[in-house]
């Protein structure tokens, strides 16, 4: 358990996969590392504590003191999926500032509320402004949290904890303000507009959900435990799969609401980079297009020299007015050099602005891992079968550029 009341601000050492980290079989996996600097949470640490690292509460794995500075030095901690999936840890980069709280003590006061460590989701910051002399801060919010945001209820962001002042539900937005000592004691004003940051509600929120639903709705919750009956059984045939060496299946058990339509166009653009991949997730996007929407489908095909000029590419091609869907496919080896962080933390929310400001979808085909293994089992997946899945989705929510331009 936490406070949210940050300690100290560390600095990020290094992210990467460590790919010969030991199972509970004897067999060896890559595991993401992250190592992180600080000047005082390693005082009374140990191995397998817990340290809340932009809120997200992680066991120490390795740590090496600095001689004669107390609670100074480096530790290490490992990134399940779970956790790479829901937070914003995998966007860090060497150098980034990270807010660092220890566990809280038996007995110690509690000057935050009670934060876990288990990030829900993350949300982005939509807009940050001086009010006097504090720091106004907006975040846009995963539409499934905003239940459990209120009005001068506690919220945790990137493991602060924080007072919600104005909640707004239709826009799914929630703000808060930072005093001039929190401004400089936490990383979020380093964040910019567009930033993801890591968001934990209130856990009593929850809590007082489930114990309301049981109560009123009797027969939901018998319908519930069946379909968690159903879920063990999955879960449990996904272990035994793992335990046989079976590799994840990317992009299978979506469902997407396809109403394909005569005279669509679609746009796809690919980068040069991991030429082979490329050209095989291309292969299955563009006949999943054909397979959907048949062989007559007008499909327009761009190649640029790597993932950083995909933006312009899509902006050009989206000015002509003729596509109905642009599907961007490329491969980011994040983590591999700062050059590629930089790369990876640019072109997602550039595609993002585009498409928002366009009103064309952008599919994003973009794999972006740590290693070319990983990067290869997902090309090798039906995961790119799903961008054309998606393409035909989104194509029907083209906005008119009349619209667009209000």
């Amino acid at each position: 358990m936490f406070t949210g009341i940050v300690e100290e601000i560390g600095s990020v050492v290094s992210l990467y996969s460590d790919p010969d980290a030991v199972l509970w079989d004897g067999r060896k996996a890559a595991v993401t590392v992250l190592n992180v600097k600080c000047q005082h949470v390693l005082e009374d640490a140990y191995i397998g504590c817990s340290i809340a690292v932009n809120g997200v509460c992680l066991t120490v794995v390795a740590m090496q003191a600095e001689e004669g500075q107390k609670g100074s030095g480096n530790f290490s901690v490992n990134l399940a999926p779970e956790t790479l999936r829901k937070t914003n840890l995998c966007d860090l980069r060497v150098g980034d500032g990270v807010n660092l709280e220890r566990a809280m003590l038996e007995g110690g006061r509690n000057s935050g509320h009670a934060v876990q460590g288990h990030v829900d989701d993350t949300g982005i910051v939509f807009s940050k402004e001086r009010d006097g002399d504090s720091l106004k801060v907006v975040i846009q919010a995963p539409c499934n949290l905003m239940r459990y945001i209120v009005p001068k209820g506690y919220i945790a962001v990137d493991g602060t904890s924080l007072t919600v002042i104005d909640v707004d539900r239709k826009e799914q937005r929630f703000s808060f303000m930072l005093i001039p000592h929190t401004q400089g004691a936490v990383v979020i004003p380093q964040r910019n507009v567009g930033h993801r940051v890591n968001i934990e509600v209130d856990v009593l929120a929850k809590y007082t959900e489930t114990q309301h639903k049981s109560r009123s709705h009797n027969h939901a919750e018998i319908c519930q435990d069946t379909t968690t009956n159903h879920n063990t059984h999955v879960a449990d045939t996904e272990m035994v799969a793992i335990s046989q060496h079976v590799r994840t299946v990317h992009g299978v058990g979506m469902q997407v609401p396809m109403e394909p339509r005569e005279g669509m166009r679609y746009a796809i653009i690919k980068t040069c980079w991991h030429s082979e991949l490329i050209q095989k997730m291309r292969d299955k996007c563009f006949q999943k297009l054909i397979d959907i929407c048949g062989k007559t489908t007008k499909i327009d095909e761009v190649e640029v020299p790597g993932s950083f000029e995909l933006p312009m590419a899509a902006s050009s091609l989206i000015r002509s007015e003729v596509y109905d869907a642009v599907i961007c496919i490329g491969i980011l080896l994040k983590g591999g050099t700062i050059h590629m962080e930089v790369i990876a933390n640019t072109v997602s929310p550039a595609l993002m602005k585009l498409q928002l400001q366009s009103g064309t979808p952008i599919i994003f085909g973009v794999l972006t891992t740590l290693s070319i293994e990983q990067a290869k089992e997902r090309a090798e997946s039906n995961l790119p079968e799903s961008w054309a899945e998606a393409a035909v989705c989104m194509a029907k929510y083209k906005l008119p550029k009349s619209r667009c331009e209000e």
